[in-house]
């Protein structure tokens, strides 16, 4: 993870500065930030796309192995927010009943605003029991994902429970799931239908970066830290509509247009794809807000809104992967997972390949079971240095796509490499 830009004045850069280096992949800080900025405006400011009025809530789901780093980026965020009147974060597990008599005023906190309320999970499982409550749970969300209809209530009722009103509702979202825990967590049709149209899916593996027994923070972290506390503080006061320019229409409208068709998409993605623009609009919301210091106004910008495509266009193979997750089995996900892998990184050492199967439980067996289904579609190859120590590193050999974060590993410059007999030039030779 770099270190950002310390002189910029813009909240997200602030935040991330103040992470230091650690091996907490950057993006998980970057969207608990986006998310912390959600949650403290909540639905007190929005904008109006065409007629229809945006609120910037969002729903951030973290996926990812087991100690890459989900719940140290939540509980950083947590951290900044802790104490801070308005927002309402609620931690730990909760069913789709409870969250609405809450949302109604039977069970808020003292203090706390009824209508509220930021759900945050560490570990999504442990949150969202599985079966019939899962579901109850994620249809509400789904339900109450765009807010209340002007001041038109949001009702529910039953014959034992009666009728419960939800006034100018916002659920902000943020939680961590491991994929198999999503799988478990999360019923297939519920992912691919409603659910998967309103989610952040931030996507991420271990990388071969240098594991450190402690972060490394700068100095100023505990300056920046209060400071980015205060922030939060005068974000939860801002209220009214955000003014959108000009400049920020043409580009969104530049944007709509020209953007990838919906037949050129895989099916499972047509439902995420039908409401892009409305995740559009509330990034670019959300980005807006985190200049508000410098600005002094609530004003999205053509550079605000550029942004914010560029980041839901970048974020649709994460989605795309998320609701794969939760239809295929086993041994499906197992040869996705690894064809993503070397895609993702080009090439790597068998060492890393190694760890990373050994963070998803794959044992040897089934990891050469994967290097001979992919070897054997054309997918990878593997080859050893000629040099003192003979490492060996494997190469993806299929169609290689752009992945945010994505890095390539390349042998050391000027080494020989052996592919099933034969020598070649290492790359950089």
């Amino acid at each position: 993870m770099q270190l950002h830009d310390p002189t910029c004045s813009c909240f997200l850069h602030q935040y991330m500065f103040a992470q230091g280096t650690s091996k907490v992949p950057s993006d998980y800080h970057w969207w608990c930030a986006v998310s912390t900025i959600a949650a403290c405006v909540a639905n007190r400011v929005w904008a109006f796309k065409g007629a229809e009025r945006i609120q910037p809530n969002l729903y951030t789901l973290l996926i990812g192995p087991s100690g890459i780093g989900k719940g140290s980026a939540i509980k950083e965020a947590l951290r900044l927010i802790n104490g801070i009147e308005g927002i309402n974060p609620i931690p730990g597990k909760i069913t789709g009943p409870f969250l609405m008599d809450y949302l109604s005023g039977r069970h808020a906190a003292k203090g706390a605003p009824p209508n509220l309320i930021y759900l945050v999970c560490e570990e999504l499982a442990f949150s969202f029991t599985e079966g019939q409550q899962a579901r109850d749970l994620v249809k509400t969300l789904v339900a109450l994902y765009g807010g209340n209809v002007g001041d038109m209530p949001f009702y529910d009722g039953t014959r034992t429970g009666g009728l419960i009103a939800m006034k100018r509702a916002c659920i902000n979202f943020l939680a961590g799931t491991t994929e198999e825990w999503l799988v478990q967590a999360l019923p297939s049709d519920t992912v691919a239908g409603g659910f998967s149209r309103r989610i952040v899916a931030v996507d991420r593996e271990h990388t071969d970066v240098e594991q450190l027994a402690y972060p490394v923070y700068p100095k100023e972290r505990d300056s920046i830290l209060a400071t980015l506390k205060a922030r939060c503080v005068r974000l939860t006061q801002l209220e009214g509509e955000m003014y959108v320019t000009a400049d920020a229409v043409l580009r969104y409208e530049e944007w709509f247009y020209e953007r990838p068709k919906l037949e050129d998409l895989d099916p499972l993605l047509h439902p995420w794809w039908s409401t892009q623009d409305e995740l559009a609009y509330k990034l670019a919301m959300l980005f807006a807000l985190a200049y508000y210091e410098d600005r002094q106004e609530m004003t999205i910008t053509g550079t605000d809104m550029v942004h914010a495509w560029q980041q839901t266009q970048e974020m649709k193979d994460h989605v795309l992967r998320a609701i794969r997750h939760t239809f295929a089995d086993k041994e499906s996900k197992d040869i996705a997972w690894a064809r993503y892998f070397f895609e993702m990184r080009g090439r790597c050492t068998d060492r890393l390949w190694q760890q990373n199967c050994s963070a998803r439980h794959i044992l040897s067996e089934r990891r050469g079971q994967l290097e001979e289904t992919l070897m054997g579609a054309g997918e990878i190859r593997w080859y050893l240095t000629r040099d003192s120590r003979s490492v060996k590193w494997w190469e993806w050999m299929g169609h290689r796509k752009m992945f945010l974060g994505g890095k390539i590993i390349p042998p050391e410059s000027g080494a020989t490499v052996e592919v099933t007999g034969v020598l070649l030039p290492a790359a950089g030779s």
